[in-house]
């Protein structure tokens, strides 16, 4: 069994290891910066662009769990999120069928980013066909490392249509939101 941490649309490669099974989601591990929890990749016109749920920083909230870590709605990111997403995929061949759903789920606007993060994934994997993981039930510690920083060992990406491929090629390990603007249905198959 392996279990995997919260992140912010996931890569591929997150969301190949849930379609596999015998996956948990640790849900009471303690926030960590500059991970997948609250940043995800996606391609522009202009390249590869990290999108990041800015977080409440209360009296070193890096020690938190996660279930308390607040999204900081003062900054303007939703609205920039939004934009940026409309911008990269509006062009792609499915965005137009998941987009008001999915903004909509952004637009309720979840108190805490273990929700923000919960409620976009189920969306995803309701898309997909996929069903939920199983969350702990308590803190495990022996989460995969799946990391920004770190090269994914876990998942080896064959090429799928990209809006900006012509202009920069195929780029693996984006967001899963990538694939599924660009697959829809197919989506799974490439899974």
């Amino acid at each position: 069994m392996d279990i995997l941490s919260t992140a912010y649309f996931p890569p591929i490669s997150y969301i190949s290891l849930l379609k596999r099974g015998d996956v948990f989601l640790e849900a009471h591990e303690n926030y960590q910066k500059q991970s997948w929890r609250n940043r995800c990749n996606i391609l522009t016109a202009n390249g590869i662009e990290s999108l990041q749920v800015p977080v409440v920083h209360s009296g070193g909230s890096f020690r938190h769990p996660i279930g308390e870590i607040l999204v900081d709605y003062s900054r303007d990111f939703l609205v920039r999120h939004q934009r940026a997403l409309d911008s990269a995929y509006m062009s792609s061949a499915y965005y137009q069928y998941y987009r008001d759903e999915l903004f909509a789920i952004m637009d309720r606007r979840p108190a805490t980013l273990w929700e923000w993060n919960h409620s976009l994934l189920c969306f995803v994997l309701r898309q997909l066909g996929i069903a939920p993981p199983p969350l702990t039930q308590e803190f495990t510690g022996a989460n995969l490392d799946i990391h920004p920083k770190h090269a994914d060992i876990y998942f080896k990406e064959k090429p799928y249509f990209q809006v900006f491929s012509q202009k920069y090629g195929f780029v693996p390990n984006l967001s899963i939101l990538d694939l599924l603007f660009n697959e829809g249905p197919a989506a799974i198959d490439y899974l």
